[in-house]
């Protein structure tokens, strides 16, 4: 019997008006951050915004042709990165500029990666996954991103709750979706019956083509089978991983996944 459930795990995330306006051309060269900050959020994106001194640094901004407004304010959260500055939006839809220690009493609108675009500025993102294991996605993304920015892994309900800002989110989001795979929809499997040979006696043959030591396990003792299959191709072996041997000894048959 089966009770299939809703999938959903989290409430949906709130949404947050995309950034409107005319498109826009950037030209900034080596100009104070304070100054660019107030001229595209607010000269150009009329954006209610606010600074939290000192902003220090110079950047240089420049564009090729007209740009979106989304895409202006994602190169303001380039530029302010670069000079060990962060910008966070609130619920009210307010930006905060600052310094990453400055701006943690702010408590950013949480985002969901989806299908739509994450919208701007730094904070929570959750990350619901669907094939892979919440622990084991972390473990792949612990070397590519830093200490801070894995908040939570819950293997509950198979989400990350990651922290950074649009930029390092798409990152990580792009490695997410390139593991995040139906890992069985790509196995194969086969079953081979034995005619002329026992289970045992063709475990023994692979393993010793595989270069493997024999299982330590008596033949009729709990788990023997399943000793035998974790034996057959040692670490060293260059199909470790790559291929599954599972005898199947009450229907004497060998399955191989790969």
């Amino acid at each position: 019997r089966m009770i299939r459930g809703t999938d959903r795990v989290v409430s949906p995330a709130t949404t947050v008006p995309a950034l409107q306006g005319s498109p826009i051309d950037l030209r900034f060269e080596d100009t104070p951050v304070r100054e660019v900050v107030h001229a595209i959020l607010g000269d150009l994106l009329k954006l209610d915004y606010v600074i939290y001194p000192p902003i220090e640094g110079r950047v240089t901004v420049s564009t090729a042709s007209q740009i979106a407004p989304d895409q202006a304010v994602f190169l303001l959260e380039a530029a302010l990165q670069a000079n060990g500055l962060a910008m966070a939006r609130d619920a009210r839809g307010v930006f905060h500029i600052g310094k990453p220690e400055a701006l943690k009493g702010i408590v950013p609108t949480v985002r969901q990666a989806g299908k739509d675009a994450l919208p701007p500025g730094q904070g929570a993102i959750v990350v619901q996954l669907r094939y892979i294991g919440a622990a084991e996605m972390a473990s792949i993304l612990r070397p590519l991103a830093p200490a801070e920015a894995i908040l939570r892994v819950d293997t509950v309900r198979n989400l990350l709750v990651l922290a950074g800002n649009r930029a390092q989110a798409e990152g990580w989001l792009s490695l997410v979706a390139t593991f995040d795979i139906d890992l069985l929809a790509g196995m194969s499997v086969g079953v081979f019956p034995l005619k002329y040979a026992t289970v045992r006696e063709v475990e023994a043959a692979l393993q010793m083509m595989g270069g493997g030591a024999r299982s330590a396990a008596a033949p009729g003792a709990p788990g023997a089978a399943a000793a035998a299959a974790a034996a057959t191709l040692p670490e060293n072996h260059p199909l470790f991983g790559a291929i599954r041997v599972l005898p199947i000894e009450r229907l004497n048959s060998v399955v191989v996944i790969t």
